[in-house]
C-alpha cells in the first residue's frame, strides 16, 4: 500500500482499509482508493488462508463503510467474484 499512497498521510486522506489479523500476521486486507465519487477496491488474502471467507469479511466491512457503489476492474476476476457475492448477500 505504501507504493500506491507514498505516505500514511496520503492513505488517511484518500484511502480506507480493513485488515484481519491472526496473531501478528495480516491474513486478509481490503482497502479502497477514494476519488471523484468512486472507490477502487483492492483485496489481498495470504495464500495460506484463501478459500476461508476472510476476503468477504474484510470487504463487506469496507463496502459498508464506503457507502458508495462498488466497482472493480474485470481484470481482477477474484475481486469481481467477491463483489458479486457480497452484492447477492445484501
Amino acid at each position: 500500500m505504501s507504493k500506491l499512497y507514498s505516505s500514511a498521510e496520503n492513505f488517511l486522506q484518500y484511502g480506507l482499509g480493513y485488515a484481519l489479523f491472526y496473531e501478528s500476521k495480516v491474513v486478509s486486507e481490503a482497502y479502497a482508493h477514494i476519488g471523484q465519487g468512486f472507490a477502487e477496491i483492492s483485496i489481498r488474502t495470504d495464500p495460506e488462508y484463501r478459500k476461508q471467507g476472510y476476503a468477504q469479511l474484510v470487504c463487506n466491512d469496507l463496502i459498508n463503510e464506503l457507502l458508495l457503489h462498488y466497482t472493480c476492474s474485470k481484470v481482477w476476476q477474484s475481486s469481481l467474484s467477491t463483489g458479486d457475492k457480497l452484492a447477492k448477500d445484501k
